[in-house]
């Protein structure tokens, strides 16, 4: 029974992680002059949980999400947090340069996602 439960669960953890899909970011056009939260909404944005069988205290589960605008400059989201299942959340600092930015999210299984041109930061008047 324990080598079958062994292999089971060996099977199970060599599959790979489903790529996120079905994407939508919000707001799609924030100000240059004020701190931004920005939602990014879509399928299997999911934390990392590693199982530990034989010290099964050692799991862990990471949701070190991250989130980079890229445009004429790159820029760091601030305070990255998965909030629930297909939800992560980041600040998009004040003083972010004007101009249309693609989207970088960096999954906690270590692959990335490019959504291309989905923000605009306008500049205040």
């Amino acid at each position: 029974m324990r080598a079958s439960l062994f292999w089971l669960l060996l099977a199970a953890c060599s599959s790979s992680f489903p790529e996120p899909t079905a994407f939508t970011v919000t707001p799609e056009r924030i100000r240059d002059d004020a701190e931004s939260r920005l939602t990014v909404t879509g399928d299997h944005l999911e934390p990392l949980v590693t199982y530990d069988l034989d010290r099964p205290s050692q799991s862990t589960i990471s949701t070190a999400f991250g989130l980079t605008l890229v445009g004429a400059q790159s820029v760091t989201l601030r305070s990255v947090t998965w909030v629930r299942a297909g939800v992560v959340q980041g600040l998009v600092p004040a003083g972010t340069p004007a101009g249309v930015y693609s989207l970088h999210l960096q999954r906690p299984q270590g692959s990335e996602l490019v959504l291309t041109d989905v923000i605009e930061v306008v500049a205040t008047p």
